[in-house]
């Protein structure tokens, strides 16, 4: 939980969509990277559906930022081969 107001800071942070207007489908998925209290650094993934909010969490502990930017980056790799764009500031 943060603070309200606080600023939460990522080492790598990205957020994509798909929308599939033929199937009714606009979901999203969020991953970032950021350090942890007790282990160094974790892969957090939230994905879902933008209609009704639905949405879930993953955490992937790792044992060092390389390891934990390497995971995110293929994970950024295999969503956008299914067809989620990165989606702009």
């Amino acid at each position: 939980m943060h603070l309200p107001g606080e600023r939460l800071c990522y080492n790598l942070s990205m957020l994509m969509i798909k929308f599939v207007p033929e199937q009714k489908m606009a979901r999203f998925y969020e991953v970032h990277v950021q350090s942890t209290l007790l282990d160094s650094h974790a892969v957090v993934c939230t994905w879902g559906s933008i209609k009704n909010g639905y949405h879930r969490v993953r955490m992937i502990k790792t044992q060092s930022i390389d390891e934990a930017e390497k995971i995110a980056k293929r994970i950024i790799q295999k969503k956008t081969k299914k067809g989620y764009a990165e989606m702009g500031p």
